[in-house]
């Protein structure tokens, strides 16, 4: 993979270096996004369970991850946003078991001083060039259909609802919507 460029931001595969940029964004964007969707108690059990240096650190390591990190090109600032693919055995959905090899987008994040700014597209797009190299020919996510924002974003990319799954926060069950696009 290369390096990809915009005017403002610098995506590249993460390395160790990045693991608490990639925590502190996880963990801000979760709290910003859904705290208004459970507990308190889930989603602190769902931050420490998804969001520590040492599981982030793993899953950089891991050969069924790819993370990518975005940071301003200028170098002012930290991971100002992330995207993670899921491949192989950590990724499977029945939902899209007819779509032509599918790989899963787990995660786009941008922190929220850097919304509209393209980012999230920049990412994208980027991942979707990671997964076609790959040999991967089509995408899939899930996402809670409440994330308006979220959910408005993946249908301009061209994804399409096509089924649901349960996402567990904590000791709550919330129901995911599932969205595939062909690459």
């Amino acid at each position: 993979m290369t390096q990809s460029t915009s005017p403002s931001y610098l995506v590249r595969p993460a390395t160790q270096s990045d693991v608490n940029g990639i925590v502190a964004v996880g963990r801000k964007v979760w709290l910003e996004t859904f705290s208004h969707t459970t507990s308190p108690e889930n989603m602190l059990v769902h931050l420490d369970a998804s969001y520590t240096a040492e599981l982030i650190s793993k899953e950089i390591s891991h050969p069924d991850r790819l993370y990518l990190v975005a940071h301003a090109a200028d170098g002012s600032a930290g991971v100002a946003g992330f995207a993670v693919i899921a491949r192989g055995t950590s990724s499977s959905e029945p939902s899209v078991a007819d779509w032509p090899n599918p790989v899963e987008l787990q995660r786009i994040y941008v922190d929220k001083a850097h919304h509209g700014a393209g980012l999230a597209r920049q990412l994208a797009e980027e991942v979707y060039g990671a997964a076609r190299k790959e040999g991967y020919k089509s995408i899939w996510l899930g996402v809670l259909p409440e994330n308006t924002r979220a959910v408005k974003f993946y249908e301009k990319c061209g994804f399409k609802k096509v089924g649901s799954h349960s996402f567990w926060v904590g000791g709550q069950e919330d129901i995911d919507d599932i969205m595939a696009r062909l690459l």
